[in-house]
């Protein structure tokens, strides 16, 4: 898969800084997102996965 991801490509500066604001922004959100509702979930969503190895 490297042949598809290795690729370098020149990004235009102001591209660049647009695509870094997005992804600051949507950190940002993920971050202040609440999830304690969905904790109980993902614990047992996480215990059924260790099972089944």
């Amino acid at each position: 898969d490297w042949e598809l991801y290795g690729v370098h490509q020149e990004l235009d500066p102001q591209v660049k800084l647009q695509k870094i604001a997005e992804a600051e922004r949507i950190l940002g959100w993920m971050r202040n997102l609440d999830l304690s509702s969905k904790e109980p979930l993902a614990t047992d969503e996480s215990s059924e996965a260790h099972e089944r190895k």
